[in-house]
């Protein structure tokens, strides 16, 4: 699993912490299913702020530029805000995602 992944299931979770497990992956599958690529994941808003130490924070600045090509940005929730899937294709993401008619997880869960 990478980081992204790992965020994905985080915030998936998150938002539905009341629910059972399966219900929690079904959610995140429904969600991941139907994301609007390349509209940014992330569990907390991107802090700017650097307290003097002059790193990079995704999309800000000096790197806005390139960080708008990602694909998949999925942004980590600790400082500096960094993509955890800057190394994403068009490619690696279309093998990557499940279909639109959602997962194998979908029929289970009925």
């Amino acid at each position: 699993m990478s980081a992204g992944s790992g965020l994905q299931i985080c915030g998936a979770g998150a938002a539905r912490e009341a629910d059972a497990a399966d219900w929690q992956v079904y959610f995140f599958f429904l969600v991941y299913a139907q994301w609007k690529w390349p509209q940014p994941v992330g569990l907390t808003p991107i802090n700017v702020n650097s307290c003097d130490l002059a790193l990079p924070v995704w999309c800000t600045g000096l790197t806005e530029s390139t960080d708008r090509r990602h694909v998949m940005p999925i942004i980590t929730p600790v400082f500096p805000a960094q993509n955890a899937t800057a190394n994403v294709s068009k490619s690696t993401l279309k093998v990557s995602s499940p279909p639109r008619a959602l997962c194998p997880a979908h029929a289970r869960m009925r």
